[in-house]
């Protein structure tokens, strides 16, 4: 638990430029862009709806949601490079942490 609050804490640290966010939010049509096939999802991405208001609110785990860089390169602010993730999908996608 120590090992992904670290991770969290890091990441948060090193924000995307908020156009960049935003432009990566209307791409992804306020859902979770996670295609990872390890995460299990039903259908080939997750899709859960997020609220914009929920960024990072870990109080919201239903509808909160974190902007992930893909290539885990936080100097990369590059849109491409942004991934609008729910919470879980978030969580699973940093280093050493597996679904469970």
């Amino acid at each position: 638990m120590l090992e992904l609050k670290k991770a969290r804490q890091e990441l948060a640290a090193m924000p995307f430029a908020a156009d960049v966010v935003s432009e990566a939010w209307e791409r992804a049509k306020g859902k979770c862009e996670c295609r990872r096939a390890p995460h299990s999802h039903v259908c080939y991405r997750c899709f859960r709806p997020l609220k914009w208001s929920s960024q990072g609110n870990r109080n919201d785990q239903f509808n909160g949601w974190q902007a992930y860089y893909r290539d885990g390169d936080s100097q990369n602010d590059a849109l491409s490079n942004c991934e609008i993730l729910c919470l879980q999908c978030y969580d699973y996608s940093l280093p050493n942490i597996k679904p469970g």
